[in-house]
C-alpha cells in the first residue's frame, strides 16, 4: 500500500524543542518496520513547519488533500491527532475528505481497524487536543500578564529597532533585558529630528535613510513607511514600555486561497482600551529620545494627517484654522462658481435635518487677507507682541503658587495609590488574594490613579508656560527672523507660518478672533530655520484676543445664486454647489 507522511509543528511547539523531523523518523521507521505492507511514494513527506494546529487552511495539508484527490497513495501516517489539527471539527473535515478519496489515516500512537470504536477514539483525542491547546494558551497568557504586571519584566523577546534583546538565565532568576545598539540609536535620533524640528514626513524620512543607504533591523535598505510611523510611535524611547496594547483576533483573510494563507488562526491586531495597558517603566540608561521631542513628532505627525495636500483639490491659506464664532465648529473650504469659501461645518453634519447655525459663507480671499495683515502687522511690530507676553507673565505668576499646591495634592494622591498597589502585590505574593483577584484590584487601582495622574500633568503643563524673565528679549528676536523673509514667502510657506503661529481664529459678527502662539528662540529653532524651514517649538507665549475687523464692511445685499456679496452670502442656500 502506498502511503505518504505528514507532519505539523507551530511555532509554540518549536520553542519547546518539538521538532517535526522526530514526528518523519519515527514515521519512516513505522513504514520500514511494517513489513512492506506500507510502501513510502516518492516526494513522501508533507510537513507544515510552524503552522497553528487550529488553522484549517495549511499549505501542506492543502498540498496532501489535493494529491489524494489524484489517487498518489492509499493511506497518510500521522505521529498522533494533534499533529493533523487541533481544532475537532477540522480533524472531522479533513478525515472525511480523504476517506471519501479512498484514503485511510493512521495515527502511528493509535493504530487500529475503521470501526465505531476508533471512531469514537479519535475524536475523544480530538477534543481533547483541542482542551489542551486552550489551556497551552491560558497558561502562557497568565504567565506573561504576571511577568509584566507583577514583576514589572520585559515580556517578549523582539525589541524594537535601537535595542537589542539580552537573555536572561532562568537557573540564577535573571530576566532579559533590553541593550541600546548606538548605531540603531542614532538612526532613531535623526529620524525623529527630522520629524520634529525639519517637518519631514514619513514619506521624506523613508526617501532620506534610504539615500543614506542605512539598513534597517533586518539588514533591508528598503525602508517602509510603515515601520517608519511604527518607530514614531514607540514609547520605549522614552523609557515607557506598554504590554497588553494589542490583543490578537480573528481575520477572513485566511480563508481566501487567493491570498496568502496565515500561519496563525489569529492573525489580526486590534488595539485594546488604554486602561487596559500595563505599563512597564525601562531604566533611564535605555532613554533614547527625550519627552520634548516625542511630543512634538506626535503632534507633527497629527497635523500632516489634517493638512496632507491629499485631503484636499484646492488650497485654503487658513484651512483647518477657522472656527464658528456661533456654534464652536470647524470651517470647511468649499468651492463654488470658480471661486472658494469658508462654510461652517455644522452644516455638513445636520444634513439631511434643517440647520441649527445660520453663521454666514464668506469668500477665502476677504478673510485670508486681513488675517494674513494682521500676523504681519503684528511681526513687524513687536512691541504689540511684547505688552500682550507682559500681562500674561503677570497674571501666571500670580497664580503660580496656587497651582503648585494644587500638584502637591495630586502627588499625595497618586503616591497613595502607589502604596495601595504594593500592598495588593504583597497580598498576592503571600497567597492572600488569586490572580483573578489581583487584575481586578490592579485594574481599579490604574483606573483611578490614572484619572489624578492626568490632573497633575494638566497642572504641570499649565506650569510649564510660564514665561521665562528675557521671553521679551525673545519674542523681539524671533520677529526679526519672520519679518525677514514675509515678502518673499511662497503660498506654502506663508501656510507653514500660519500653522506654527496661529492656533485657532474664531469667526463671528463680520469680526476675527485671533488665538496665536509665538514660539521662543533657541537653537534648534535658529538651526532650522537656515535650512528654509518654518518650524514649531514646544515652548510658546499664547498671545489671545489679536482681534480684527474685516476693511471693508459688507452692505446687505439681496440674494442673488449668479452675484453674491463680496464678502458674506446673506442667503444660506446660495452656498450651495
Amino acid at each position: 500500500m502506498n502511503v505518504t507522511i505528514y507532519g505539523r509543528v507551530s511555532t509554540e511547539e518549536q520553542k519547546k524543542k518539538e521538532n517535526i523531523d522526530s514526528q518523519v523518523d519515527e514515521l519512516e521507521k513505522l513504514a520500514k518496520e511494517s513489513k512492506g505492507e506500507y510502501s513510502l511514494i516518492n516526494d513522501y513527506k508533507y510537513l507544515d513547519d510552524g503552522w497553528s494546529g487550529g488553522i484549517l487552511n495549511r499549505p501542506a495539508l492543502d498540498k496532501l488533500r489535493e494529491d489524494a484527490t489524484r489517487g498518489l497513495f492509499s493511506a497518510v501516517l500521522v505521529n498522533d491527532v494533534d499533529r493533523l489539527s487541533r481544532d475537532n471539527t477540522h480533524l472531522g473535515i479533513i478525515i472525511k475528505d480523504l476517506r471519501r478519496k479512498g484514503v485511510r489515516v493512521i495515527f502511528r500512537k493509535h493504530p487500529g481497524e475503521q470501526n465505531p470504536q476508533t471512531n469514537l477514539l479519535i475524536n475523544i483525542l480530538g477534543s481533547y487536543a483541542e482542551f489542551e491547546k486552550e489551556m497551552i494558551a491560558g497558561r502562557t497568557r497568565r504567565g506573561r500578564m504576571y511577568k509584566a504586571q507583577v514583576l514589572k519584566k520585559i515580556v517578549g523577546s523582539r525589541p524594537p529597532y535601537g535595542y537589542r534583546y539580552i537573555k536572561g538565565d532562568k537557573s540564577k532568576n535573571i530576566f532579559g533585558y533590553y541593550e541600546v545598539v548606538p548605531s540603531e540609536a542614532e538612526v532613531v535620533k535623526m529620524m525623529f529630528n527630522w520629524v520634529a524640528y525639519e517637518k519631514k514626513t514619513a514619506r521624506e524620512v523613508v526617501r532620506e535613510l534610504t539615500r543614506r543607504k542605512i539598513p534597517t533591523k533586518k539588514k533591508n535598505t528598503k525602508w517602509a513607511k510603515s515601520t517608519v510611523l511604527r518607530i514614531l510611535h514607540r514609547t520605549d524611547y522614552i523609557c515607557k514600555l506598554y504590554y497588553n496594547k494589542q490583543e490578537c483576533v480573528e481575520t477572513d483573510k485566511h480563508i481566501n486561497t487567493d491570498l496568502k494563507p496565515r500561519k496563525q488562526l489569529k492573525s489580526g491586531r486590534r488595539t485594546r482600551p488604554i486602561e487596559e495597558w500595563i505599563l512597564i517603566p525601562l531604566p533611564e540608561h535605555l532613554r533614547i529620545i527625550s519627552d520634548k521631542t516625542f511630543d512634538l513628532v506626535q503632534k507633527s505627525i497629527t497635523n500632516n494627517l489634517s493638512f496632507s495636500p491629499r485631503n484636499g483639490k484646492r488650497e485654503y491659506l487658513l484651512r483647518g484654522r477657522v472656527y464658528c464664532g456661533l456654534c464652536g465648529c470647524l470651517y470647511q473650504g468649499i468651492p463654488c462658481h470658480g471661486k472658494t469659501y469658508y462654510r461652517c461645518g455644522n452644516r455638513g453634519k445636520t444634513f439631511p435635518e434643517p440647520r441649527t447655525c445660520f453663521a454666514p459663507t464668506i469668500t477665502t480671499s476677504k478673510l485670508d487677507q486681513p488675517v494674513w495683515e494682521a500676523l504681519t502687522r503684528a511681526i513687524q511690530n513687536p512691541r504689540l507682541i511684547v505688552e500682550q507676553v507682559k500681562k500674561i507673565k503677570s497674571s501666571r505668576y500670580s497664580e503660580e503658587d496656587k497651582i503648585r499646591g494644587q500638584i502637591d495634592e495630586l502627588a499625595k494622591q497618586v503616591n497613595s495609590y502607589d502604596q495601595e498597589e504594593e500592598r495588593v502585590l504583597e497580598a498576592y505574593r503571600h497567597k492572600v488574594i488569586t490572580l483573578e483577584q489581583l487584575n481586578k484590584e490592579m485594574t481599579k487601582i490604574r483606573q483611578e490613579r490614572a484619572v489624578f495622574i492626568q490632573q497633575r500633568d494638566e497642572l504641570l503643563a499649565k506650569l510649564s508656560k510660564v514665561l521665562p524673565e528675557d521671553a521679551e528679549k525673545s519674542v523681539i528676536a524671533y520677529c526679526a527672523i519672520v519679518k525677514a523673509k514675509l515678502e518673499k514667502m511662497s503660498f506654502t510657506e506663508k501656510q507653514q507660518l500660519l500653522r506654527l503661529l496661529v492656533s485657532k481664529i474664531v469667526l463671528q459678527d463680520k469680526r476675527f478672533e485671533i488665538d496665536a502662539e509665538i514660539p521662543l528662540v533657541d537653537s534648534d529653532y535658529l538651526k532650522s530655520f537656515k535650512n528654509s524651514k518654518i518650524l514649531e517649538n514646544d515652548e510658546a507665549s499664547s498671545i489671545r484676543n489679536i482681534s480684527s475687523c474685516f476693511p471693508d464692511p459688507p452692505v446687505q445685499a439681496k440674494p442673488c445664486w449668479r452675484k453674491p456679496s463680496p464678502l458674506f452670502y446673506p442667503n444660506p442656500r446660495s452656498a450651495r454647489c
